[in-house]
């Protein structure tokens, strides 16, 4: 009996040595994966290295540090060892940036996360990853170079109105593009708002691909001014009218109206008779960000009514024409189609009113 003893207790303290073991194995674990976070976020002495030679290197280098940090990210939070919050917090950028008013950090967090609300499906903004100040003519003069080099010029391309063709392209596809006069006016504009700039950060973006694309912010104390990607996209915001309203909005600015089309068609019947006297009718596009390429209307009136036929097509971005061919990086908006508006003539017997078409 005594032997038997001896032997359970024994068995029993090699469980609990095995137990402690794995314990200590799995903290141990633990805490090399949380390392390896604040390790990629540039929060120890060995990331900030890290950070810096990924900046130093390039887009390459830093896309292989955003996968892996996506993927230690996505693996603590199935762990529950950090909370998603946390890690939103972290990552987008919730540590405070100095020098800056409360009204810009308020407007660059809502164009962000208007940006995410619309078009996390072209590309999810994670936020800021680095920042500065712009103190001497020489960091001046760098943060405008980068801004303007064509592998850095990122633009949301694609109609607007088909969520399905939209995407993140960049000029430097384009070389047609990069040689015209187009993009030397974009240059002096982005010169522009680099002189009043006195801060700059570096925000990031998932594309679909887990690919991470960088482009820069620039802003002074009071306003963020320019931001390749989230000053030139528009999203289409529509009104009720006759015909066709739609505004385009910016994403800086609280979502800022920097485009409109109004298509609009009035019958003017004669207040005896009821019958059509004229057609009143009125197409608008206009753009601050691009050029309205087409702007085409045309109205036919029959016993009764009036037709207008609209075609329409609003471009943002960088564009050049090539034979006839607009090639370039940008957001669209396309609107054709028609709209019909009629009389009731009391002395005669109405015609059946057209249906309206639109696309």
């Amino acid at each position: 009996m005594a032997k038997e003893a001896l032997t359970m207790r024994r068995g029993n303290l090699r469980w609990v040595r095995q137990l402690l073991a794995h314990k200590r194995t799995a903290k141990a674990f633990r805490r090399r994966q949380e390392a390896t976070v604040l390790e990629a976020m540039g929060l120890t002495s060995k990331g900030l290295g890290t950070v810096q030679m990924g900046w130093d290197k390039g887009p390459a280098f830093s896309n292989g540090i955003c996968r892996k940090l996506h993927a230690v990210l996505t693996l603590l939070i199935k762990w529950n060892r950090l909370q998603p919050t946390l890690v939103l917090l972290l990552v987008v950028g919730g540590t405070d940036i100095p020098a800056l008013s409360q009204t810009a950090r308020q407007e660059l967090e809502a164009a962000i996360a208007l940006w995410n609300q619309t078009y996390s499906h072209v590309a999810l903004c994670r936020g800021v990853v680095e920042y500065g100040s712009i103190a001497t003519g020489f960091e001046r003069q760098r943060i405008f170079s980068e801004m303007v080099e064509p592998q850095n010029v990122w633009m949301l391309s694609g109609e607007v109105s088909q969520p399905e063709t939209l995407r993140l392209q960049r000029a430097s596809d384009y070389p047609e593009l990069v040689q015209s006069e187009e993009y030397r006016v974009y240059v002096d504009q982005v010169r522009s708002f680099v002189d009043q700039a006195s801060l700059w950060f570096l925000v990031e973006w998932e594309l679909p691909n887990d690919i991470c694309v960088q482009t820069l912010v620039i802003a002074d104390v009071q306003r963020v001014l320019y931001n390749s990607i989230l000053s030139e996209a528009f999203y289409i915001e529509n009104r009720s009218l006759t015909c066709l309203h739609a505004e385009a909005r910016n994403f800086l600015g609280y979502g800022w109206k920097v485009g409109e089309v109004i298509v609009e068609l009035k019958a003017i019947c004669d207040t005896d008779t009821g019958c059509l006297i004229n057609c009143a009718h009125g197409c608008i596009a206009w753009t601050s960000i691009g050029v309205v390429e087409r702007n085409r209307c045309s109205v036919i009136s029959t016993q009764d009514c009036c037709i207008l036929n609209y075609d329409i097509v609003v471009r943002g971005g960088l564009w050049v024409r090539i034979f006839g061919v607009p090639i370039g990086i940008g957001s669209t908006f396309s609107a054709n189609g028609s709209c019909v508006s009629c009389c009731r003539c009391r002395s005669r017997v109405p015609t059946p009113v057209p249906v309206p078409r639109k696309t």
